[in-house]
C-alpha cells in the first residue's frame, strides 16, 4: 500500500508540474541564449546538424523555410532528457546571422537537465572559429578564442599520456556529471592547446586554442570548485592518473622542469 500510494504522488507530481515537448521549445522563441556569428544562413545551416550530433544531442530535424530545427534528448538511466529548438535568421546588414537556441528539460522538476543553449552556441563558435577567421562571436567561460589556429604549443611541460581511458570516452571523466561530460564532447574537437581539469568535488573547467590552457583550466577550476584540481586531458591525450601523487595540479606545473623528468 504504502508503495502504491507513493506513485499515486509521483504521478500527481507530474500531472502539476508537467512534461516538457520539441513543440513547447519551438514555442519558447525569444527566451533562449542567441549569438550574432558572421557567416551566411547557408553556412548555419550546413553546420548544424553535426555540431548538434558533436555535444552529444539527436538532430531530429528543420524547418528551413520558418528558420528552425529541432533537437533532443531522451530519458534514459544516463540522460534527464532535454528538448531543444533553434532557431537561424538574419542579423541586420551584411551575411551575418542570428542563432537563438532554447533548451527544456523534459521533466520540469528535473533541476540537473543539461542546458544546451550555451553549449550548442560554443560548438559553432568553434566551427566557425577553424574555418573562418571572421567569425566573432562573443567568447564564453570554458572556451577561448584567443591565440592562432592551434599551431601554438603548450607554454608549460605537458604531462605523458596515461593508460587510464579512451580519450573519446566521457563516461571515464571522474567525479564529474552529465553537464561536465557534454561539455567534454565539445572539448574533443575544439582547437589545441587545450586542457581539462576536474576535482574531486565535482568541479571542473577547460580551455582551448590557449598555449596557458592547462594553468588557465587548473586555475579556473579551482577557482569555482574551492578545492584542488587535477588535469584530466591535454589536447589529444588522457593525462589522468589512478594514483592522486602522481596527478598533476597547478602546483606541478609551478614546479621546476626537472620536477617533472
Amino acid at each position: 500500500m504504502r508503495k502504491i500510494a507513493l506513485l499515486f504522488v509521483i504521478l500527481g507530481t507530474l500531472a502539476v508540474t508537467g512534461c516538457t515537448t520539441l513543440s513547447d521549445a519551438r514555442s519558447a522563441k525569444g527566451t533562449g541564449a542567441a549569438r550574432v556569428y558572421d557567416v551566411k544562413q547557408g553556412a548555419v545551416w550546413a553546420v548544424l546538424p553535426r555540431a548538434v550530433k558533436e555535444v552529444g544531442l539527436d538532430y531530429v530535424g528543420d524547418n528551413r523555410n520558418d528558420g528552425y530545427a529541432l533537437a533532443q534528448r531522451g530519458i534514459s538511466a544516463f540522460s534527464y532528457g532535454e528538448n531543444v529548438a533553434m532557431f537561424i535568421e538574419p542579423a541586420g546588414a551584411g551575411d551575418k546571422t542570428k542563432v537563438e537556441v532554447v533548451s527544456k528539460r523534459a521533466l520540469a522538476t528535473t533541476v540537473f537537465a543539461t542546458n544546451w543553449e550555451n553549449v550548442i552556441l560554443d560548438r559553432l563558435s568553434e566551427i566557425f572559429s577553424a574555418g573562418n577567421p571572421g567569425t566573432s562571436p562573443a567568447s564564453q567561460k570554458g572556451v577561448s578564442t584567443s591565440g592562432s589556429s592551434g599551431s601554438t604549443p603548450q607554454s608549460d611541460f605537458v604531462p605523458a599520456p596515461s593508460s587510464f581511458a579512451d580519450i573519446h570516452d566521457p563516461d571515464a571523466i571522474p567525479f564529474v556529471g552529465p553537464r561536465a561530460r557534454a561539455r567534454y564532447m565539445v572539448y574533443l574537437s575544439a582547437l589545441p592547446p587545450k586542457a581539462f581539469a576536474v576535482s574531486s568535488n565535482g568541479g571542473w573547467s577547460w580551455l582551448s586554442n590557449d598555449p596557458m590552457a592547462m594553468r588557465k583550466a587548473l586555475s579556473e577550476c579551482h577557482s569555482q570548485a574551492k578545492a584542488p584540481c587535477w588535469l584530466y586531458a591535454v589536447d589529444g591525450n588522457v593525462v589522468w592518473q589512478s594514483d592522486e601523487n602522481k596527478r598533476v595540479s597547478l602546483e606541478q606545473l609551478d614546479m621546476p622542469i626537472a620536477g617533472h623528468q
